[in-house]
């Protein structure tokens, strides 16, 4: 098989993502999705099950496989009638990673600059001493995306419970990833604006570097 150039697997995983992005609204916004667009929609939620089942050991992973191949044939089973409430499955979803989100980045607030998350990350990463400046700068970040996690957490089920089903899908399947993208660009920004002098990771660094704290936690 000839190997793809870089711009090529690029090109392809945008187009997935938005094939995705676009399937997700659909089955959100419709009270009859397609059958497609909801396996589709699913299969992300069942794959990071199963990556995360697969990464227990012992009897744990025995028992979460199993529970998972149940679940996944369950599914397959009553995919007809699940289909009729997908939009159900997907604010629960929405709302529950908004919420637990918010609640990760807000608690560490009241601990002081240093113990923020944006904080303990960027000490992780950045070999030398952080100064009360950047500290400062960190927190006001940690801040920031608290508040957007709280505004999508409170948008989305506003506009779920009152049956707007077509603009909760929008919020929920498209601009919520698009606005976290455009956060994370924004802070770069604003970043080499505010502590110039400092070194700087770009957005994919960034990224990796949140992964790498999470998983240094564990």
């Amino acid at each position: 098989m000839i190997p793809l150039p870089p711009l090529a697997k690029r090109l392809a995983a945008a187009a997935l993502a938005a094939l995705y992005l676009v399937l997700s609204f659909l089955a959100g916004a419709s009270d009859h999705p397609p059958l497609l667009a909801v396996v589709v929609s699913l299969a992300p939620m069942a794959f990071m099950a199963l990556v995360f089942a697969w990464h227990q050991s012992g009897w744990r992973r025995s028992v979460l496989l199993t529970l998972w191949g149940l679940l996944v044939v369950g599914v397959g089973l009553q995919l007809s009638a699940l289909s009729r409430h997908v939009a159900t499955v997907f604010f629960l979803q929405h709302v529950g990673a908004m919420g637990f989100l918010g609640l990760m980045f807000g608690h560490t607030l009241g601990q002081g600059h240093d113990r923020a998350l944006c904080s303990r990350i960027a000490a992780f990463i950045t070999p030398e001493p952080l100064d009360a400046r950047y500290l400062r700068y960190t927190w006001q970040v940690t801040c920031a995306w608290t508040t957007f996690f709280a505004l999508m957490f409170g948008l989305s089920t506003a506009l779920f419970l009152s049956g707007r089903l077509w603009w909760w899908s929008l919020l929920a399947n498209v601009l919520t990833p698009a606005l976290v993208g455009s956060l994370f660009v924004a802070e770069y920004l604003v970043r080499l604006r505010v502590l110039p002098d400092r070194p700087h990771m770009d957005v994919r660094q960034t990224i990796q570097a949140y992964q790498r704290f999470r998983q240094a936690q564990r």
